[in-house]
């Protein structure tokens, strides 16, 4: 059983977590709640929890000043964020401190569970790690591969030079030769826990040996490199070209690479392949730093999704002007959700006249954070992947050489994200319509408004607002009265009924403003219409 611990300062969604999970069924126990940040942190440091479900917005610290106290003490916990669409800003704070997920407020009991699930993963694969580590240390003279591995791995956590780590490789007869650049590439097997409860024991070493084979023989093909196994279902590759780093043509190899890693472990394996992408540097003795990045970017699939090559360059905004054009990506975003294409074309634009402003990597990255976030929008609403006309955009924008082919890419990725929001919306509005339909008819005794109807739909109100208004030509306001006053007139025309429970049976506390908001809409009072009518 894996602990968790829910911070939160409202106590409807803490209790509401608490209340909701099915703990057990999930193999968790909650050991508490926490009502502010101090407090948080003090459970955090008595109970030391597995899983921890943050809020980003505390009095006190806030969440990821917890985040950063906890992976600064290496308490070693998987971290689930809450957050509202302001906090949007914050998300690549909470990328670096690597999240297993975020989710947006209100939060749906279904997205809580898959990221509980993901967080479990997580702690599995970390167990897995630790126990294969320990194994490795074990065998280490078994024989010449596992030893360079191991080698390898020290080097990549810093505990050797490059200079030393060739020295020791070339005592085991392992030639490396570094030319005029390199990059370090993560892959990583998608679902592996899933994957290895599906294998037996033949099956998994066949696809572990194969999948190295694979990324072996594709290395070779378009350059030099090593490849090294921290854990299984994961390889990290160094790899070098002719090019230099400002070379444009070894931006080519490199992608080349990663694209080429996923296409082969697909077509000949059937397995999804995530990759994350470092920067491109001369310098050997960088190696580390470029690791860092490549597992920085790899953690950017918790946002996409599996089956994604993230390059480090694309994701990493390095001006504060920057920050605040990857900020106004939110509105944009809000009215693709919906469908909106007079909207998302006018933003667009405006968009793309800041867009021509940056450098050619500052426009790349702003431009990623775009489309990864539309990605994931996509992909949380179930959305097929070959519904995209098109194919990995991230990878052309890293391909691009001027701003002009950047701005075709978004364009077009959005015009595309538009038309298949626009058809989801015709198949799933009528259904979501009818619901919100059916809430405000039993509900007009009662003081509702659009807050409540929205929470019961798990929309925010703003969306729901817009989605009403598009499916019925009426504002939630307008249909309401509308709906309110049909009732109260069939309750007019009994006369055992007083003109004050007709009133209260359709939301009116006042009968006065009851009689001013009837003829408001009758044109009449409704004295005057029981009058007429009887």
């Amino acid at each position: 059983m894996i602990s968790v611990l829910v911070a939160d300062d409202e106590i409807n969604i803490r209790e509401g977590i608490q209340k909701s999970i099915p703990w057990t069924e999930l193999g968790l126990y909650s050991v508490g709640t926490a009502k502010n940040g101090d407090v948080a942190w003090s459970q955090i440091k008595n109970l030391q929890p597995e899983i921890v479900i943050l809020d980003i917005n505390m009095p006190g610290m806030n969440g990821l000043d917890i985040a950063e106290h906890i992976r600064n003490e290496n308490l070693g916990s998987q971290i689930i964020f809450l957050t509202g669409y302001d906090d949007f800003p914050k998300l690549k704070k909470a990328i670096e401190l690597k999240a297993t997920d975020y989710l947006l407020k209100p939060v749906v009991l279904k997205d809580l569970h898959n990221a509980l699930e993901k967080a479990k993963n997580q702690i599995k694969e970390i167990r897995s790690t630790q126990e294969y580590i320990k194994n490795i240390k074990g065998k280490l003279k078994e024989n010449s591969e596992i030893t360079t591995n191991k080698i390898l791995i020290d080097f990549l956590y810093q505990q050797r030079s490059y200079t030393e780590t060739i020295e020791k490789l070339l005592d085991l007869n392992v030639h490396f030769q570094m030319r005029k650049s390199f990059t370090v590439i993560c892959a990583e097997m998608d679902e592996f826990e899933f994957l290895l409860e599906k294998w037996n024991i033949k099956d998994r070493n066949l696809y572990i040996f194969a999948y190295r084979k694979i990324v072996q023989e594709i290395l070779e093909l378009f350059g030099d490199g090593l490849i090294i196994s921290e854990y299984p279902g994961k390889l990290t590759l160094i790899v070098s070209c002719e090019y230099s780093a400002t070379d444009p043509r070894s931006i080519y190899v490199y992608a080349n690479i990663s694209e080429e890693v996923q296409k082969k472990c697909a077509k000949f394996l059937g397995l999804s392949i995530s990759i994350g992408v470092s920067n491109i540097r001369e310098n050997p003795e960088e190696i580390h730093e470029s690791y860092q990045e490549a597992i920085f970017a790899l953690n950017y699939k918790s946002i996409v999704g599996p089956k994604s090559i993230h390059y480090y360059q694309l994701i990493h905004p390095s001006s504060d002007s920057m920050i605040k054009t990857i900020g106004k990506e939110l509105f944009l975003l809000n009215e693709l959700k919906v469908g909106n294409e007079g909207m998302v074309k006018e933003i667009l634009n405006k968009f793309i006249i800041e867009l021509k402003k940056y450098k050619i990597n500052e426009a790349k990255i702003i431009s990623s954070q775009l489309l990864i976030f539309a990605i994931r929008i996509i992909s949380n609403k179930g959305i097929e992947e070959k519904k995209l006309k098109i194919a990995d955009p991230l990878s052309k924008i890293y391909r691009a050489e001027t701003n002009s082919q950047i701005i075709d890419i978004v364009t077009n990725c959005m015009s595309n994200f538009t038309d298949i929001f626009k058809q989801q919306e015709k198949i799933k509005n009528p259904k979501i319509i009818e619901e919100a339909k059916k809430w405000i008819k039993n509900h007009l005794s009662e003081d509702i408004n659009l807050n409540s109807l929205a929470s019961h739909l798990h929309m925010s109100p703003n969306y729901l607002s817009s989605l009403f208004k598009q499916a019925t030509g009426e504002t939630y306001i307008e249909y309401t009265t509308k709906s309110r006053m049909k009732v109260a007139k069939k309750l007019l025309l009994d006369p055992e009924v007083k003109i004050s429970s007709v009133a209260r049976q359709v939301g009116f506390n006042d009968s006065n403003y009851f009689s001013i908001a009837f003829k408001k809409s009758e044109g009449m009072t409704p004295t005057q219409y029981r009058a007429r009518y009887l």
